[in-house]
């Protein structure tokens, strides 16, 4: 039989009462110098809680499954806001604008024209190992055009769009690791990758051209100059220009890593 996770948010509320309550009937004098002395202590637990929800193995019950038609929608735009767990996407049956199960739970509003923003389900957030839990497993359509957006935390995400017809695509990653899979013949694609402490692959298919644009602070990058030469800061493709099937790459890190090849 599986452990109940502790409800960590109500016991926070009930020490803070209590402290609180403590310092009105003067049990403890001054309230505002107990807490500049103890506060350390809350690290301390907040420490023995994550090492404690280490060693427990999460159990999420909550497994949705999510089908929606395309309809007479010409373009697809998708954002996803997703937090920390897994998330696997590629290509969603003929006709779906987006198809998958949701393990953890999903919430998503989808409006006319092909728009839909999907995030986790965390009306309870306060429990760690929920959203650790997450996992995300779907197709979005290769059917119309698609800008896709991902927001995502202390995630592992491996994005695989080779069959897509993406024309933009923005990624905002935090402590995570990304791997992304560029489409082989969409035409021209604008791609935009911002990530901090995270490592980012990025895969351009053969006979794809690119311009790579590349700003990393304390990280490292690993580019193919055998496929795109370095000139000034640029990495591009000898014939960017004239092939039909190009991406216009830039990214943007923090303390990580990013590898295109």
């Amino acid at each position: 039989m599986s452990r109940q996770p502790l409800p960590w948010f109500p016991i926070l509320m009930i020490v803070v009462g209590t402290l609180l309550l403590l310092g009105n009937l003067e049990v403890i004098h001054d309230l505002g110098e107990f807490f500049r002395d103890w506060w350390p202590l809350l690290l301390v637990l907040l420490g023995v809680w994550f090492l404690l929800e280490e060693r427990r193995v999460p159990e999420i019950e909550t497994e949705e499954r999510l089908s929606l038609e395309r309809g007479e929608a010409e373009h697809a735009d998708i954002h996803l806001e997703f937090g920390a767990g897994a998330l696997r996407l590629g290509t969603a049956p003929a006709g779906k604008l987006l198809e998958g199960t949701f393990r953890g739970g999903v919430r998503y509003e989808a409006l006319p024209g092909g728009r839909l923003t999907l995030e986790p389900d965390h009306r309870q957030w306060w429990r760690f190992h929920e959203w650790r839990g997450t996992r995300w497993e779907m197709g979005v359509t290769t059917e119309v055009p698609l800008a896709l957006r991902l927001d995502s935390g202390a995630a592992d995400c491996e994005l695989d769009l080779t069959e897509t017809r993406l024309t933009e695509l923005e990624v905002q990653t935090g402590a995570s690791q990304t791997t992304v899979r560029m489409p082989r013949a969409a035409g021209a694609v604008r791609a935009r990758i911002e990530s901090g402490a995270a490592s980012v692959t990025v895969h351009i298919p053969d006979g794809v051209a690119a311009r790579i644009t590349c700003e990393m602070g304390l990280g490292s990058k690993n580019i193919d100059t055998t496929r795109f030469p370095e000139s000034g800061g640029i990495w591009e493709s000898p014939d960017y220009a004239a092939n039909p099937n190009r991406i216009d790459l830039r990214v943007e890190g923090g303390v990580g890593s990013i590898r295109v090849t």
